[in-house]
C-alpha cells in the first residue's frame, strides 16, 4: 500500500508537467496578429475608433493593483513558510541539508514574487493611461492627422506583440516552476528524507506545482488586453465603454494608517 502511494505521488507531478508542456506547445507558434488596420476607412472613423480603443485600454489598465496584490500574497506566503520552517525549534539533524535548500528556495522565490507585487501596487500611471493622455492632448490641439494616427497604430501593434511575448514567457516560467515543484514532491517520495524535511518538501513542492500550473494555464490559454485591444481596433470593432475597476491606496493620518479600497462598475 505504501509503495503504491509513493508511486502515485511520483506519477501525479509527472502527468501534470506533461499536460503543461502539451498545452504550451501550440503557443510556440502563436504571435500577435500585427496585420495593418483597415486603412480604407476614412480618417474620422479611424480617429474615433482609436479614441474609443485608447479610452477602453486606459480604463482597463488604470492600475495593476489586483495582480500586484495576488503576487504580494503569494510571495509573503512563500517567505513566511520558509522562515517559519527555518526558525522551528523541533529540527533534527537528519535531512538538515535538504531543509536548508528548501528554506533558501522558498525565501528566494517568495522574495521575487513579493518584490514584483509591491512594484505593481506602487507603480505610477500605466503606459495605457499615459498613451490615452497623449492622444487626448493631440486631439484637443487638432493634431491627429494621418501621420499622428499611424504613430498610435504602431504603438498598439508593437505593444500587442510585446504583450504576447511576455505572456508566453510567463507561461514557460510557470512550466518551470511547476517542474521544480514536481521535482520536490518526487524527491520527497523517493529519497531518504525524514519527518519535517519530508513534510516540508511535500508542502513546498505542492505550492510550486499548483502555482506554476495555474500561471502557465492562464498564460497559454488567455489573451492579454493589449492583444484584444489591437485586434478590436484592427478589425473595426468598438470596445466596451467601461469595465470594472478596482483600486487600492494607503491612507496615512496623524495617529493611524490604513488601506482604502474602492471598486467601480
Amino acid at each position: 500500500m505504501r509503495s503504491r502511494l509513493r508511486a502515485l505521488r511520483v506519477a501525479v507531478p509527472l502527468v501534470t508537467i506533461s499536460f503543461l508542456v502539451a498545452l504550451a506547445r501550440p503557443a510556440l507558434a502563436q504571435s500577435a496578429d500585427t496585420t495593418p488596420p483597415q486603412v480604407a476607412a476614412p480618417l474620422e472613423v479611424r480617429r474615433e475608433r482609436m479614441r474609443l480603443t485608447l479610452d477602453h485600454a486606459a480604463d482597463q489598465n488604470s492600475s495593476h493593483v489586483l495582480g500586484g496584490t495576488i503576487y504580494t500574497l503569494l510571495g509573503g506566503a512563500l517567505v513566511g513558510l520558509g522562515a517559519g520552517f527555518a526558525l522551528e525549534d523541533k529540527a533534527k539533524t537528519d535531512g538538515s541539508l535538504a531543509r536548508g535548500v528548501a528554506v533558501v528556495g522558498s525565501v528566494a522565490l517568495g522574495s521575487y514574487y513579493l518584490a514584483d507585487g509591491i512594484h505593481l501596487i506602487a507603480s505610477g500611471p500605466t503606459p495605457e493611461v499615459l498613451r490615452w493622455r497623449r492622444f487626448q492632448a493631440a486631439q484637443q490641439a487638432n493634431a491627429v492627422d494621418e501621420v499622428m494616427l499611424a504613430r498610435f497604430e504602431g504603438e498598439l501593434s508593437a505593444e500587442a506583440e510585446a504583450a504576447a511575448n511576455r505572456r508566453r514567457a510567463r507561461g514557460w516560467v510557470g512550466v518551470g516552476l511547476a517542474a521544480g515543484g514536481a521535482g520536490l514532491v518526487t524527491l520527497a517520495a523517493t529519497s531518504h528524507l525524514k519527518d519535517e524535511a519530508r513534510h516540508f518538501s511535500y508542502a513546498e513542492g505542492s505550492v510550486w506545482l499548483i502555482a506554476g500550473t495555474l500561471e502557465s494555464i492562464w498564460a497559454f490559454a488567455s489573451t492579454s488586453s493589449a492583444e484584444k485591444n489591437w485586434n478590436a481596433y484592427r478589425d473595426g470593432m468598438v470596445p466596451p465603454a467601461q469595465s470594472a475597476r478596482f483600486s487600492i491606496a494607503p491612507v496615512v493620518g496623524p495617529s493611524s494608517a490604513f488601506i482604502s479600497a474602492t471598486a467601480a462598475f
